[in-house]
């Protein structure tokens, strides 16, 4: 089962605990810009995407709905702060598409906790997870520049940056859509010009492009995990 699968990725579950699970889960199937939550409503929802896009956007002072994060398949979605302090959420969550989503609930889920310890330890690493993804995002909005945003969801999250609407994107990336315009259609004249050169290279040439290439992709990986 996919809802299964998913959380045995983060941390296994047990037959019993799976059985009970199942008790406070349900599949649904939703259509494009159905309202999972609304502004104001009191989240008692945890979603798992099985297909599909989910994202939460809220109201800036002129009226633009700014994309707060964007999910796809493989991943979880919720309005925390609604969840957590049972207060009216300040943002809607809406399907981005044709969605089959795993809806779970809350307050059964607290109560399953209790009983299953494996089931603890499984929001506990789920919610590090995404603490450590809102601490990424924040980082990023503040230190790098628009196209190193962009590049940087690009490597991360390409499935998403393919399929979601470009107003979506750029809102979530912190820029306007001109910018995000500007900025893919830079990125796009690089490619057509490297590619360009790569032409006219001997095939000696592209070997030591490729192995240059790959040697520092394994340095900055490894830079990477010594960090």
């Amino acid at each position: 089962m996919y809802l299964f699968d998913f959380f045995d990725s983060i941390y296994p579950l047990s037959d019993q605990t799976k059985q009970d699970f199942l008790t406070i889960a349900k599949r649904r199937k939703y259509k494009v810009q159905h309202q999972l939550l609304s502004i104001g409503e009191i989240c008692n929802k945890i979603y798992v995407v099985e297909s599909g896009m989910v994202r939460s956007f809220y109201y800036d002072e002129k009226g633009r709905d700014i994309t707060s994060w964007i999910v796809a398949e493989n991943d979880a979605a919720t309005q925390p702060n609604s969840l957590f302090h049972q207060i009216p959420s300040p943002e809607v969550m809406e399907t981005v598409e044709d969605s089959v989503l795993w809806e779970i609930d809350a307050q059964g889920l607290l109560r399953l906790q209790q009983q299953y310890h494996d089931l603890a330890l499984l929001r506990l690493r789920i919610t590090e997870v995404y603490l450590l993804r809102y601490e990424e995002r924040a980082r990023v909005l503040r230190r790098v520049n628009v196209k190193q945003r962009y590049l940087r969801l690009l490597e991360t999250f390409s499935h998403i940056v393919s399929r979601a609407p470009q107003g979506h994107i750029a809102s979530y990336l912190g820029m306007d859509l001109a910018t995000l315009s500007r900025v893919r259609a830079e990125i796009a004249q690089k490619k057509q010009w490297t590619w360009k050169i790569l032409e006219q290279m001997s095939d000696f040439d592209k070997c030591q492009v490729i192995f240059w290439y790959l040697s520092n992709s394994v340095n900055a990986s490894c830079l990477k995990l010594a960090s």
